[in-house]
């Protein structure tokens, strides 16, 4: 995949996957967040970070 901005959808994810680590201790897997899901963020021009902050929020994760 590679048809939003100019990351690659798999870069965007692995950024996604190490924020994750970095703020919550979690990976994408133990989140449960499906590739599908996050396709439509990184399609939408979402900022990995940005992902990050909002799943965190939505899911009230306490940050380490």
């Amino acid at each position: 995949m590679n048809t939003s901005g100019s990351t690659p959808f798999k870069a965007w994810r692995n950024t996604v996957d190490r924020y994750l680590q970095d703020t919550y201790c979690i990976t994408i897997a133990d989140a449960g967040i499906d590739d599908e899901r996050l396709a439509c963020h990184w399609k939408a021009n979402d900022p990995p970070r940005e992902f990050v902050e909002w799943f965190g929020t939505k899911y009230d994760l306490d940050s380490k």
